[in-house]
C-alpha cells in the first residue's frame, strides 16, 4: 500500500510545474513574475497533490508533523512575496527580518537536515588569467585586504568573500560567459572531510537520488520524508532560481532571495554551503553532464588573508590552462584542444554535450572534458600555507 501511494505522488511531478531554472521576459515586473510562479505551484500541489499527500500523513505519518500542507506552502510563499515587497520598498531590514522569520518557524527543520557531500569529492573553479599564468592564492577566494573585488553574486553579498566552485569544467566556462577557453585557468578542489550542504536541485536530479522501485528502501517513510521534504522546499528553490533579465544591471533582483539565504546560513553556520544549479547552461542540450554551483561562504573572518577554516576544508591543484597544457605536452595539443577521443588514460567521465545545433559529442572528448580528465589526475595540495 505505501509503495503505492509514494507510486501515485511520483506521478504528478513530471510536469513543467517543477521545471527549474526559470526565465523571465526582459520587461517582466519580478515581483509580479515571481509571485505568478509561486502561486502557480500552490494551485498544481493544491489540485493534484495535496489530496493524496493528506493520505500519506495519515497513513504513514501517524506520529510525525507533517512536513509538507497546503496551509505551510501557502504561508511560505506568502512570506517569499511580502519579502520581495518589503525589499522593493527599500525596508532591507524589514524584508531580512520576514525571510529570516520564514526560515525560522516553516522550515528551519528541512534547511537543518541538508545533504552531506562526502569527502575527496571534486570541484572545479576557473579565474580569468590573460597572459598571466595564475597560483594556487589567486584561484582562492578574494583574500579579506581586497574585499573590494567582490561583486554581487547571485550567493554572494558585496565586500563579502566566498568560495565559488562548479561540478565540471563545462559548468565554468559557462557561468563565465563563455570566453576564450585559453585564457582561463582551471584548478580542481577537493574537501578532506565531509560538508553539509543544501541542495537546490533540478527535479530530474532529485529523483536520482531516490531509491528506485527495485531498491530497498522504495516507499519506506526515509523515502516518503525526502519527497515530502523537496515539496516543502520548492518555493524557495523557485524564488532562488531565476535567470537574470538585466545581465547587465547593477541591481539584479533575482539575487535578492539567493543573498538572503546564503547571510542566513554564514551567520548561523547550519550548514558549510549551497549547490544550486546554473542559470546559464542549455539543459536541452547536455545530458549526464553536471552543471551544478556550488557556494561556501567564509567563515572566519581577519583583517587579510584567507579564511583559515576553507584553507583547511579545501585542497587544490595547481592551475592550469588549456594553452599551458598543450605547451607542456605538444604531442597532445590537438587532442586538447580538438576534443580527441585519443585520451584514454583516465577515468572516463560520462555525458555527452550539444556545442553544434544537431551535433552530439562524448563530454570526454571536448576540450571541456579533456581539461576535466587531465586535472582530474593532479596532485591535490593543502591551502594552509596561504596564511603563512
Amino acid at each position: 500500500m505505501a509503495n503505492l501511494k509514494i507510486d501515485k505522488i511520483l506521478s504528478f511531478l513530471s510536469t513543467s510545474t517543477f521545471a527549474i531554472p526559470l526565465t523571465q521576459q526582459t520587461n517582466d515586473y519580478f515581483p509580479s513574475f515571481l509571485s505568478k510562479q509561486l502561486n502557480k505551484y500552490l494551485t498544481y500541489y493544491s489540485n493534484f497533490l495535496k489530496p493524496v499527500i493528506d493520505d500519506v500523513h495519515g497513513y504513514i505519518q501517524k506520529d510525525k508533523e507533517n512536513i509538507v500542507s497546503f496551509e505551510k506552502l501557502d504561508k511560505i510563499i506568502s512570506a517569499l512575496n511580502g519579502t520581495i515587497k518589503e525589499y522593493y520598498s527599500g525596508n532591507v531590514y524589514s524584508a531580512t527580518g520576514q525571510f529570516n522569520l520564514m526560515l525560522e518557524s516553516l522550515l528551519i527543520k528541512e534547511v537543518s537536515s541538508p545533504q552531506i557531500i562526502e569527502k575527496e569529492h571534486n570541484f572545479y573553479r576557473t579565474r580569468f588569467g590573460g597572459e598571466k599564468h595564475l597560483t594556487r592564492p589567486e584561484l582562492f577566494h578574494n583574500p579579506f585586504d581586497k574585499r573590494h573585488l567582490v561583486n554581487t553574486n547571485r550567493y554572494s553579498i558585496p565586500g563579502f568573500p566566498a568560495l565559488y566552485f562548479g561540478s565540471s569544467v563545462y559548468v565554468c566556462w559557462e557561468e563565465y560567459n563563455k570566453p576564450d577557453m585559453n585564457k582561463l585557468y582551471f584548478s580542481r578542489f577537493s574537501n578532506v572531510w565531509n560538508l553539509k550542504v543544501i541542495k537546490i536541485q533540478r527535479l530530474a536530479e532529485f529523483l536520482e537520488t531516490l531509491p528506485s522501485q527495485s531498491e530497498p528502501g522504495y516507499g519506506s517513510p526515509d523515502h516518503l520524508d525526502e519527497i515530502l521534504r523537496y515539496l516543502a522546499l520548492f518555493p524557495l528553490f523557485i524564488a532562488c532560481s531565476i535567470k537574470t533579465s538585466q545581465i547587465t544591471g547593477s541591481f539584479k533582483p533575482e539575487y535578492i532571495i539567493p543573498q538572503m539565504l546564503l547571510q542566513y546560513i554564514a551567520t548561523r553556520n547550519i550548514v558549510d554551503g549551497i549547490m544550486f544549479p546554473s542559470t546559464k547552461v542549455n539543459y536541452a542540450s547536455i545530458k549526464e553532464v553536471r552543471a551544478y554551483n556550488y557556494v561556501f561562504p567564509v567563515k572566519a573572518v581577519s583583517e587579510k588573508g584567507y579564511c583559515s577554516e576553507l584553507i583547511n576544508i579545501f585542497s587544490m591543484t595547481e592551475p592550469t590552462s588549456l594553452e599551458s597544457e598543450a605547451l607542456m605536452n605538444y604531442s597532445r595539443s590537438h587532442q586538447i584542444q580538438l576534443g580527441n577521443s585519443n585520451i584514454n588514460i583516465y577515468p572516463h567521465i560520462p555525458g555527452t554535450i550539444r556545442l553544434v545545433e544537431g551535433v552530439d559529442s562524448s563530454y570526454a572528448t571536448t576540450a571541456f572534458g579533456s581539461l576535466e580528465l587531465i586535472i582530474n589526475s593532479r596532485k591535490l595540495f593543502s591551502s594552509r600555507e596561504f596564511n603563512d
